[in-house]
């Protein structure tokens, strides 16, 4: 799998204005978002659509973590890892350790 530009420099909250305005342009009927108590950040994004059968509400949680070990392993994408997983051993093309991945895209 590759993802294409899944680093950023836009600020959090450019992005989150972008996917409301996609919503909205989709025809969304609401859009709610929901706070971590600790941080401030947004732990999830909730709306509701229209459908034939009626209203549906879709909630989309966000997961730092999940997401930094997805983009992690297509990084990696069969490169030989060490025992604790962290870095990749034996790669002339990419000598990177994960911490070193995750503070690139602002862990």
């Amino acid at each position: 799998m590759f993802l294409k530009n899944y680093t950023s420099n836009v600020p959090v909250s450019q992005t989150i204005y972008r996917i409301e305005q996609v919503l909205i342009r989709c025809g969304v009927l609401g859009i709610m978002k929901e706070y971590t108590g600790t941080n401030s950040e947004i732990s999830a994004i909730t709306f509701q659509i229209q459908a034939p059968a009626g209203k549906i509400t879709i909630r989309l949680p966000a997961d730092k973590d999940k997401a930094l070990d997805a983009l992690w392993l297509d990084y990696v994408d069969g490169d030989k890892l060490n025992a604790k997983g962290d870095a990749i051993e034996w790669s002339r093309r990419k000598k990177k350790r994960r911490v070193d991945f995750a503070e690139r895209r602002g862990k």
